[in-house]
């Protein structure tokens, strides 16, 4: 499931998520940063290692809340992530 985390450092996290015992562990990883422009969204830690990470694994004393991402989160994660721009339904 796509869910967002927060860490106790303040920072969010967004993508495929499983809790296990002592861990979340996060595939895909990307860092959220909220703008007032909106949002903006980078593979985890991509600038400092060089390169993308697979998963994360954190510790659950790290964290503050771990919690379903609404469809726009999740829309936008995915067009980040894989490139392909999500069609919006418009009702009305």
């Amino acid at each position: 499931m796509i869910k967002i985390t927060r860490l106790i450092t303040n920072q969010i996290i967004i993508g495929y998520t499983q809790q296990n015992n002592e861990t979340v562990t996060i595939k895909n990883p990307y860092v959220v940063i909220p703008e007032a422009q909106g949002i903006q969204m980078y593979p985890f830690d991509e600038a400092i290692i060089g390169n993308v990470l697979e998963s994360i694994d954190i510790s659950l004393l790290n964290i503050l809340y771990s919690t379903p991402a609404g469809t726009l989160m999740k829309d936008t994660y995915l067009e980040h992530k894989t490139g392909i721009e999500i069609p919006k339904l418009i009702l009305g």
